[in-house]
């Protein structure tokens, strides 16, 4: 029993010295697991691409039709066609005020030409045009929260916001990180929207471009996902040989049974 405990503990130092060289191998700037299973990003698709990225595919546009019920809207959630989606939307029932007679709400995100902002502020996103149709609808102040993601082309520092643009300008909303460069904000108007940072958007540091640094190597992050599960199934079959080893040592100790009596 020792010795296969031993034996064991070698084997899961083993496979822990593979995990440190697999997380050695993967860059630093590598996404990490819990920005989704579809890692890694695509290379962000522009509409106005910078100098030094990447072709890709034009952006998609998001769209989506809720019905009206009495005056009520369904639930709506529409995504853009990226791997991940550089534009969510999500509003709740109720959320938005439509004209009477209307039978449903159709809203769509479509990529718009580049709006440039003021001195100070910088696109790292597409510009999004948000509609609804019919035209005359709004959203109601009713306490439900509607959200709008971005997804940034760059994933630098420091934070970002989402901005909408209305009398000329860029306005910056309150943002908050859902990944290493996604972006969540309320939206409780139509329009245009845009993830605006503070300085310029670096094309080296783009998500999915292969010419920078943004991208992420798969070979360290198979490595260490491999040693984790060699980990894991290790310490499974090393409980496993214990209890059989102490169900062995128990049985072992049993008392003779009444049958087994001395003969003389």
């Amino acid at each position: 029993m020792v010795a296969a405990v031993n034996r064991s503990g070698k084997l899961v130092l083993a496979a822990l010295l593979v995990l440190g060289i697999g997380w050695s191998i993967a860059p630093r700037t590598a996404l990490p697991l819990y920005d989704g299973l579809q890692f890694p990003d695509e290379p962000y698709r522009f509409v106005q691409r910078p100098a030094g990225a990447e072709e890709t595919k034009p952006p998609t546009t998001a769209h989506g039709t809720a019905s009206v019920t009495d005056g009520t809207t369904d639930q709506l959630t529409v995504a853009s066609a990226e791997s991940a989606p550089q534009i969510s939307l999500y509003i709740p029932k109720g959320k938005l005020d439509v004209p009477a007679g209307a039978s449903d709400i159709t809203v769509t995100a479509a990529p718009a030409q580049p709006i440039t902002p003021r001195a100070g502020q910088y696109l790292w996103s597409d510009v999004y045009d948000l509609e609804a149709s019919p035209g005359s609808t709004t959203f109601k102040p009713n306490g439900q929260q509607a959200t709008i993601t971005l997804r940034a082309a760059s994933a630098q520092r420091p934070q970002p916001s989402i901005a909408y643009y209305a009398g000329e300008s860029w306005h910056l909303l309150p943002t908050f990180a859902q990944g290493r460069d996604i972006y969540i904000a309320e939206l409780n108007r139509f329009g245009e929207f845009a993830v605006i940072g503070k300085n310029p958007l670096l094309v080296s540091r783009i998500v999915g471009n292969s010419q920078g640094n943004g991208g992420s190597s798969p070979i360290g992050l198979i490595v260490g996902i491999g040693a984790g599960l060699v980990v894991v199934v290790l310490f499974v079959l090393g409980r496993m040989r214990r209890a059989r080893a102490r169900a062995t040592e128990d049985a072992d100790d049993e008392p003779a049974s009444a049958d087994e009596g001395d003969y003389e």
